[in-house]
């Protein structure tokens, strides 16, 4: 047993509180607990239950203090309470380990396997090895680690402690599947002070700095545009918003690759500003790094024709541009490249780049082993179709993630924040439909992070986006005049909003072109007797189906519950007959709207009727074609 001399078990229960084995609330609980069971409780126990530990310090308003531990108690500690199951709770303790082992009495047992465990983390960026180590040499030291956790335990054996990754020891351990973003010095109004200096100041000059100085705006850009992700992501805003840097991002990236190889003249859309480029051949920023970057968002926004593009560069691009260009670089060039073209050789060209990976210097180094390496690992995975090795690999891909942020050097970096290249992978498994792990799963991904937002991990490479009027919800009468939407159906310049819709395909075998469900087969469409004389300018949402919610439980109803449903005119009699469904998929509050107007929407309305019975309207259609061929409206 272990002697604690002048150590009463408040300042134990302090000491436990003070390295994040016991949380206020508990240590406070504790405290009213021990109240009660005193006759006369010490005054530093009544003023820890009423104010808790933290305002007791700052205040100097009790006398017991935590004492420090010395690294082997607080091992033993953490020894105790470590659930070695837990992947999570495993890399938190490995983490811990490798933050404090330093400067310790190398002839302890304890301090010479947590310096070959440290040596493996963080000098190797070894995660497995070290998490395979832990769980096979560390049942060995447990029962010394026993005794002397119990020698701080006993004298509180009420306090309810804390597990490793911040969970009660009486509940159950934190989920394998969840790694928290790595904490950010940074208060919420200081990130988006720095967010508003892109947006306010930086953005409009760089929208004017790509018509006058393409070649060193676009690339000099793409780093605070980068940023401007991060910032969105940690200050949580609507994802409209943060996709909206995304995509902007996604842009810049690719016009500035664009114009840096000399490809022929192009035009993109910036934030809504169209652009005309001449590209020149130049070497600034075009390097691997600025091409993965590129890469990355093309796979997270599903820009598949982006990757095709970026996966015919000429080598001699990255060899000729202004950065270092490794035979590392080249072989995660090539990966990609053999990737996006079915992945015939991925495990030769990953064997390769890992090989490679070992003659990278050493700050270059634990970057290649904790970003571009996991990830090439991931991209093999869905390449061979493997979705419990993906499963297993994410998770370990993010531990490197946090790892390397984490560090002082990098931890206020914004672009890691997000994990790019890994959304990237994820985007790619679970959208993909020409690689089998997308097919056999529509979660292929089953990992919670800050790192990884779900809505960009869950976009769909075949969603359409959707522009519609904000006042009038209607997309049909939107028209693009000089880089603005003008709204005929509000007369007026249109506040626009962006909906990603998937399972939908432009039908182009129609006098318009419309937006059909790739399922709509699955559904036969409403038969109509329609007299002769009509013609049918669109039919593709009238289908054999009722608007019941219960129907649609894993589907978004707008394909088929929409505004444009069915127009007919009779060009002898000028009638237009025009069928929709308002509010747009809403099947709880909406209902069939059908209209009949003289000549066209111009003219004057001669009808209108709504239901929400499917039969009872198909009734009425057939009674209002029949009564126009006989003049009788």
């Amino acid at each position: 047993m272990i002697d604690f001399p002048n150590r009463d078990p408040l300042s134990i229960a302090l000491s436990l509180w003070n390295i994040g084995l016991v949380s206020e609330t508990a240590l406070m609980a504790w405290a009213d607990a021990r109240i009660l069971d005193r006759v006369q409780p010490c005054p530093d126990l009544l003023e820890l239950a009423a104010s808790g530990a933290q305002l007791c310090l700052q205040r100097d308003s009790i006398e017991s203090r935590p004492f420090p531990l010395t690294f082997v108690e607080e091992f033993a500690l953490r020894s105790h309470l470590l659930d070695l199951s837990d992947a999570r709770s495993t890399i938190h303790f490995i983490d811990w380990v490798s933050r404090n082992c330093g400067g310790e009495d190398l002839e302890h047992p304890v301090v010479l396997f947590v310096y070959e465990l440290d040596h493996l983390y963080y000098e190797l960026d070894d995660l497995p090895a070290a998490i395979e180590l832990l769980r096979s040499e560390l049942p060995l030291l447990l029962p010394s680690c026993e005794i002397v956790a119990s020698a701080f335990l006993e004298q509180v054996p009420d306090l309810v402690l804390i597990s490793p990754t911040g969970d009660a020891n009486e509940g159950q351990s934190a989920p394998i599947n969840e790694i928290d973003r790595h904490p950010i010095d940074l208060t919420p109004a200081a990130i988006r002070q720095l967010l508003n200096h892109i947006e306010i100041e930086l953005l409009p000059l760089m929208l004017a700095g790509f018509e006058r100085n393409p070649q060193a705006m676009l690339g000099g850009s793409l780093r605070e545009l980068h940023n401007a992700i991060g910032y969105a992501v940690a200050l949580e805003l609507p994802h409209v918003e943060i996709q909206r840097y995304v995509n902007l991002f996604h842009t810049v990236a690719l016009c500035h690759l664009r114009f840096g190889t000399g490809d022929a003249p192009f035009t993109a859309n910036i934030d809504g500003n169209m652009l005309d480029f001449m590209p020149e051949a130049h070497s600034e920023r075009m390097g691997v790094d600025t091409w993965a970057d590129a890469i990355h968002a093309c796979a997270i926004v599903g820009d598949r024709d982006g990757i095709r593009l970026l996966t015919t560069f000429d080598e001699d691009v990255f060899a000729d541009s202004d950065g270092a260009c490794s035979p590392f670089d080249l072989a995660y060039y090539r990966f990609w490249v053999d990737f996006s073209n079915g992945g015939q050789n991925t495990a030769k060209l990953l064997d390769l780049a890992i090989a490679l990976a070992a003659q990278e210097d050493n700050l270059r180094g634990k970057f290649v082993n904790s970003i571009r390496l996991p990830e090439l690992r991931l991209l093999e995975a869905i390449g061979r179709g493997d979705t419990r090795a993906f499963h297993e690999r994410i998770l370990n891909a993010l531990a490197a993630h946090k790892q390397f942020w984490s560090q002082p050097s990098h931890v206020l970096q914004p672009s890691g924040w997000v994990a790019f290249p890994l959304l990237a992978a994820c985007a790619i498994a679970t959208c993909w439909q020409d690689f089998s792990i997308a097919k056999r799963t529509t979660k292929a991904i089953d990992v919670k992070s800050d790192y990884l937002p779900q809505f960009m991990i869950n976009h769909r490479a075949d969603l359409l986006t959707i522009v519609r009027c904000q006042t009038c919800n209607r997309s049909s009468d939107l028209t693009l005049q000089a880089e603005r939407f003008w709204c005929a159906w509000c007369q007026n310049w249109a506040t626009i909003q962006l909906d990603r819709v998937k399972d939908l395909e432009i039908d182009r075998m129609l006098t318009l072109p419309q937006l059909a469900s790739q399922h709509s087969t699955q559904i036969p469409l409403q038969p109509l007797r329609i007299p002769t004389g009509w013609h049918v300018a669109y039919n593709n949402g009238l289908f054999e189906i009722d608007p019941l919610p219960e129907l649609f439980a894993d589907e978004n109803p707008w394909w088929i519950f929409k505004e444009d449903m069915l127009q007919m005119y009779n060009e002898r009699f000028n009638r237009l007959l025009d069928l929709g469904w308002y509010p747009e998929g809403d099947l709880v509050a909406g209902s069939y709207g059908l209209v009949v107007y003289e000549g066209d929407f111009r003219g004057r309305l001669l009808y209108e009727f709504r239901t929400r019975d499917r039969l009872e309207l198909v009734a009425e259609i057939e009674r209002l074609l029949s009564e126009i061929c006989q003049e009788k409206l």
